[in-house]
């Protein structure tokens, strides 16, 4: 199956599913076999403790855009504690992922082996600004 435009992936993304996911062409597949998700076999986003191991798509650089919305505005970089790939974190989704970390969510376990770290090419206080718990 072929990898999806862009625009495709931006019209997934806005459906809740994370922008690399919706440009991955075993996501599409899946779609295409009426499968709520892709046919990657143990592949994920950092929420599972994945990078997107079995990720194909048309993007190279996964650091160049937010792994969650595909926006360009990078505020930090993440990427999972053994894991091959560095991708981008925008400021809302870096918010999110914060929320999820604080004490006492189910999902905190999930970003305990998320590595994450600001653009030094950004403000760190914005980057302090946006994370209270890391």
């Amino acid at each position: 199956m072929p990898n999806p435009t862009l625009d495709e992936a931006k019209r997934l993304s806005r459906k809740g599913v994370f922008f690399v996911c919706a440009s991955c062409a075993k996501m599409q597949e899946g779609l295409a076999l009426g499968k709520d998700g892709c046919t990657g076999v143990d592949c994920g986003s950092p929420v599972r403790r994945k990078d997107f191991p079995q990720y194909e798509g048309s993007l190279k650089d996964l650091s160049s855009i937010c792994f969650a919305c595909g926006s360009e505005d990078i505020l930090a970089y993440a990427s999972v504690e053994g894991g091959e790939r560095r991708f981008g974190i925008c400021k809302d989704h870096l918010e999110v992922i914060d929320r999820y970390i604080a004490p006492g969510d189910g999902l905190a376990a999930s970003f305990k082996k998320v590595l994450i770290f600001p653009r030094v090419d950004k403000a760190l206080g914005e980057f302090a600004n946006a994370v209270h718990a890391i």
